[in-house]
């Protein structure tokens, strides 16, 4: 893997990191735009809709692609608890209106109106691999706000294991 110099320090790091760990700059890609990081698990799903479900002509097909093309793809057991992945819950603003907390779902997924975001929508797509403060332009121009995550399914699984291995030795 070849290192990157931080953009703010100067100091040579693997681009596979969120932060500088000199400065604690957050990183940026070769482009100068926010870091994609994708989960192992999520990975060939988003791959398979891009090849199955968006024909050659369809308008999100470039989007979902250069999104992939920018990912560093990373294990879910390591995936950092700050990225939205699918099934992550997150809080968002769209341009000026009222920040909105929903779920990134894939597309085959039951929805409740109103609770969740298809990934196969430009805010889906948008959300996917980012992390708190991100802004990203949505087609249209307008500027969508990462501004927190409320509930990431790689996080919980990992509390999850520490949780059930600190109870096996515990009495009944």
């Amino acid at each position: 893997m070849t290192a990157i110099s931080c953009h703010a320090c100067g100091i040579a790091v693997y681009p596979h990191l969120i932060s500088c760990p000199h400065c604690g700059t957050r990183m940026l890609d070769k482009k100068g735009k926010n870091p994609c990081f994708l989960s192992a698990q999520d990975f060939p799903l988003i791959e398979a809709y891009v090849s199955l479900e968006l024909g050659p002509q369809h308008p999100l097909r470039g989007a979902l692609l250069t999104k992939i093309e920018r990912a560093s793809i990373m294990p879910s057991e390591r995936m950092p608890s700050n990225i939205v992945t699918l099934g992550t819950r997150a809080r968002y603003r769209v341009g000026g209106m009222d920040a909105e907390s929903r779920t990134l779902t894939a597309p085959q997924a039951r929805v409740v109106p109103g609770a969740h975001v298809p990934l196969l929508s430009p805010s889906g797509i948008a959300l996917l691999g980012q992390r708190p403060g991100d802004m990203v332009i949505l087609p249209g121009g307008e500027m969508l706000t990462l501004l927190s995550i409320e509930f990431q399914p790689e996080a919980a699984q990992r509390i999850g294991r520490r949780a059930g291995t600190a109870m096996k030795g515990a009495p009944l």
